[in-house]
Formats: structure tokens, sequence, C-alpha cells
């Protein structure tokens, strides 16, 4: 009688193991390369950065990545800026990344320019300036 207990609990250990595990560990949902999450000044509450985030797709399970967020401490240190979730992450390595505020870099090239008001409409589009 004890073994068909012990038994029991070892499924039911590994089914739940699991479950957690594709929870936490599940892949990201899109095929590209890699997407970017955009947080804009001012948007930085949980709220606003999981919109974004199911607006765009960026996650499979949205409320496992809010749960993991919460516990890992992730919504005080948002910072605005744009983030870099490639193709296969897990929801540990994104909420690890907007805590430690692991910004991609923005690239600004710039060619052919006749007026400041080019230039200026250029770095407005790229980066959060008017």
């Amino acid at each position: 009688m004890l073994r068909i207990f012990i038994i029991v609990l070892i499924v039911i250990a590994v089914v739940v193991i699991a479950i957690v595990g594709r929870l936490f560990f599940s892949n990201t949902p899109f095929d590209e390369k890699s997407k970017f999450l955009f947080i804009h000044t001012g948007h930085i509450s949980r709220e606003e950065v999981m919109k974004t985030m199911r607006d765009e797709n960026l996650v499979k399970n949205p409320g496992s990545f809010e749960m993991l967020a919460t516990q890992m401490d992730v919504w005080p240190a948002v910072r605005a800026g744009r983030y870099e979730i490639k193709r296969g992450a897990s929801l540990f390595q994104i909420a690890r990344m907007l805590r430690n505020g692991s910004q991609s870099p923005v690239n600004l090239v710039i060619t052919k320019l006749r007026t400041k008001e080019n230039l200026a409409s250029i770095i407005e589009k790229r980066f959060e300036t008017d």
C-alpha cells in the first residue's frame, strides 16, 4: 500500500513539474527572429507593460509572465526603452531583461539631409524627443 502511494506521489510531482516548466519555460509565440517591446516614458506601469505585451503577442501566456514578474520584483525596476525579445526566449529571460534594464541599442543613420527639420524628424522617429 505504501509503495502505491509513493508511486502516485511521484507521478503527481512529475506532472506538476511538467506543467510549471511548460508555463514558465515556454517559448515565444512568434516566428520572426525577434520582436521589440517599446516602453515609453510615462507608460511604465505594470498594466501598461502587460497591455503592450498582450497586444504585440510577445509571450504565449501573459498571465504566467505577470505572476513571474511580480515574484521576481520586476515592476519597480522597469525602465522606459526598447527591449529585444528573441524567438525562443523563456519567461525568465524576458523578466530578467526587464528587471535589469537590458535594452537593445537604437541605431541612427544620418543620410543626405537638407534641413535641420529633416534631421529633427528622423531623430523624433527613433527616439522619444520632439
